[in-house]
């Protein structure tokens, strides 16, 4: 049974780029308001079609170790509604066009302690979501080696 306000994978599949970023700013308000924290801290840009530099949303507030699904900290956001998203589309997201390092707001979001969250809406499936978690991990751990 669907509750009211529960939201399901078909939910979550159907989303184009704008409403999965005002679904995800709502969610994010929503958890921060929840800590009561400052709803101030978080940042979430609708204009998804301006160079962003590699992050849609941040929360610059301090994240509690123990919360079930943000990261603790502050953390950074980037937010794609995709059919598919394979590995040189994380790339895209994450490397500067020569591939030789990390965007420069991703960096210093890292550097500083934060956590980098890319969020991929569309069809996917769970197995595909854990490949592009690896992916995603080897191309920072490449970068980092080099």
């Amino acid at each position: 049974m669907i509750l009211a306000f529960e939201i399901d994978k078909e939910d979550i599949e159907s989303l184009t780029p704008i409403p999965l970023t005002k679904l995800m700013k709502k969610l994010l308000l929503a958890e921060v308001a929840k800590l009561r924290l400052k709803q101030s801290a978080v940042v979430v840009s609708l204009d998804i079609t301006d160079p962003d530099g590699g992050l849609d949303g941040y929360i610059g507030c301090e994240i509690p170790a123990d919360h079930p699904w943000l990261p603790s900290g502050k953390s950074g956001w980037q937010f794609k509604a995709v059919e598919d998203f394979p590995r040189s589309s994380i790339e895209a997201e994450i490397l500067k066009k020569d591939k030789t390092d990390i965007k420069p707001r991703i960096k210093k979001l890292l550097a500083e302690g934060g956590t980098y969250v890319l969020v991929i809406g569309g069809k996917t499936i769970l197995p595909m979501n854990s490949k592009r978690r690896k992916q995603g991990q080897e191309i920072f751990s490449r970068i980092e080696a080099t």
